[in-house]
């Protein structure tokens, strides 16, 4: 049964935007004088690059999604719960970190679609815990190929550079601590 319910406003959707290949396209005919963006420190940027990079995986992914009535964070909360039988709201959203407000509305949504059970936790009567139905088991089944393929596209993409370097050097940009920002003052 596909989520067709519209999402919330302010939420964002995310389609393979051309946008994101127009400026992939930029960037790669740097030094060739066609594009402003190719020009610019951007296109050396990790940081843009990274955006870059982010916003068209995602994109795809979603598109992917898309068939199956999934988004990537209901993608992500339904293989949480999958992996974690009776887990509660709560730790959903810690393991997720998604806001308290933001994953009730997941779960509902989830919920709605009879893809997860929602039950009075026997050890916290005050809690939920949740699981897959077996609607959600064979949607998440569906999911998880799909989730596969793009994830061999994404491996195929980052060759030759060994897929576990390339993860590693991911999450050591993920782990930079934030530094102290002081205000810059206009002189």
């Amino acid at each position: 049964m596909p989520i067709d319910k519209k999402p919330p406003a302010g939420r964002r959707i995310y389609h393979r935007p051309e946008r994101f290949e127009g400026l992939a396209a930029q960037v790669r005919s740097a030094g060739d004088g066609s594009s402003r963006l190719g020009e610019s420190g951007l296109a050396t940027s990790i940081g843009f690059l990274l955006r870059l990079a982010n916003g068209v995986t995602q994109g795809e992914l979603a598109s992917r999604f898309g068939p199956l009535g999934l988004r990537t964070t209901l993608y992500s909360v339904l293989l949480i719960i999958h992996e974690n039988p009776g887990l509660k709201q709560q730790e959903v959203g810690q393991t997720l970190s998604i806001q308290q407000p933001n994953l009730v509305a997941l779960i509902n949504e989830l919920v709605a679609a009879g893809l997860v059970s929602r039950d009075i936790n026997a050890d916290d009567r005050r809690s939920y815990s949740l699981s897959l139905t077996s609607a959600g088991r064979t949607r998440l089944a569906q999911a998880e190929r799909t989730h596969a393929e793009n994830e061999r596209r994404l491996a195929d993409a980052v060759a030759p550079v060994p897929l576990e370097a390339f993860r590693a050097a991911l999450l050591r940009i993920a782990e930079i601590p934030a530094e102290a920002t002081e205000s810059i003052e206009e002189g």
